[in-house]
């Protein structure tokens, strides 16, 4: 799948994969994963990835993102910008997936 912005998936061997990810609770339903190097942050909401940044892109579910007040603020909290601003990306709920399996998921 290409993105048209230079994002890891546009390569077949992404150079996050492998890397140690560090899950934190925000609130009883807002979570955060991040890489050790900080450059990668997805965000959930109700335990349902919602939005992901990679470097400073930022790509978010676009059937989710606005599915309630709760989980846009939960977005709006991880990515304070995307209060004025609009997302680099958004994809359909298949397409994020496949774009964070893409980047993260299996081995180097």
């Amino acid at each position: 799948m290409s993105l048209g912005f230079g994002l890891a998936s546009e390569r077949q061997d992404s150079q996050y994969r492998g890397d140690i990810m560090k899950l934190s609770n925000v609130s009883s339903s807002h979570s955060e994963l991040r890489n050790e190097q900080g450059n990668v942050l997805v965000v959930f909401s109700y335990g349902i990835p919602v939005a992901i940044r990679v470097n400073s892109q930022v790509v978010v579910n676009a059937d989710y993102f606005r599915y309630s007040k709760t989980t846009s603020k939960h977005v709006n909290a991880s990515f304070p910008r995307l209060r004025t601003e609009k997302a680099d990306l958004e994809l359909s709920n298949a397409d994020f997936v496949q774009f964070v399996s893409l980047n993260f998921g299996g081995e180097k």
